[in-house]
């Protein structure tokens, strides 16, 4: 076109829409944009975080915290909406949304840490009760396998009658090992459960 027909458009449509042919032509290529970016996985990726947020689980909200990098990436437009969305849904803007639930997350990291570390220090008290059990009940198991040895020493040298006797003691110390077997068994399983 001449210049005086594109000097004529520009002040029709200026004349009917308070903007240039240019200038409107500019907003459409935009919207065109915006348009074709709605479609962006990074874009929908935060509109899913938002839509329902009242819904969501505090472990899905503090997803938000690593969303700004993909925030960054969009178009000016597109950040409006994400802005426009994010307040109508939690009242804040994107950005200080992302601020707060990082916040939120870093603080749930170290409660969870803190856990950790006392179930940790539960686990070693209880681990060092029980190995003192299973220490004692080792001891008197190695005094009793030692008595089962001299009963048995006796049992070889006795008479007739005193046999049933030392046989009857025998049976009653071989239950006490037996017993005092299942009791170090359950310790040592215990302590391998604490450990593992």
């Amino acid at each position: 076109l001449l210049d005086k027909q594109k000097t004529s458009i520009n002040a029709y449509f200026k004349e009917q829409t308070g903007k240039s042919y240019t200038a409107l032509l500019k907003e459409v290529k935009e919207l065109q944009k915006t348009k074709e970016d709605v479609k962006l996985p990074a874009y929908q990726q935060i509109v899913g975080l938002l839509n329902g947020w009242d819904a969501k689980s505090d472990e899905e909200k503090m997803a938000v915290a690593d969303m700004q990098s993909v925030y960054s990436s969009l178009s000016k437009s597109l950040k409006k909406e994400v802005d426009s969305l994010s307040k109508s849904k939690t009242g804040k803007d994107f950005i200080d949304l992302c601020k707060e639930q990082a916040e939120l997350k870093t603080a749930a990291q170290e409660k969870a840490q803190q856990e950790e570390e006392q179930k940790k220090s539960e686990n070693a008290s209880k681990i060092q009760e029980y190995q003192a059990s299973l220490n004692s009940l080792q001891q008197d198991y190695d005094t009793y396998a030692q008595y089962a040895q001299s009963l048995e020493s006796e049992l070889a040298d006795a008479s007739d009658e005193d046999r049933s006797q030392i046989q009857s003691q025998i049976d009653t110390n071989n239950q006490m090992l037996y017993s005092l077997q299942q009791q170090i068994a359950y310790y040592q399983q215990q302590i391998a459960a604490l450990q593992s």
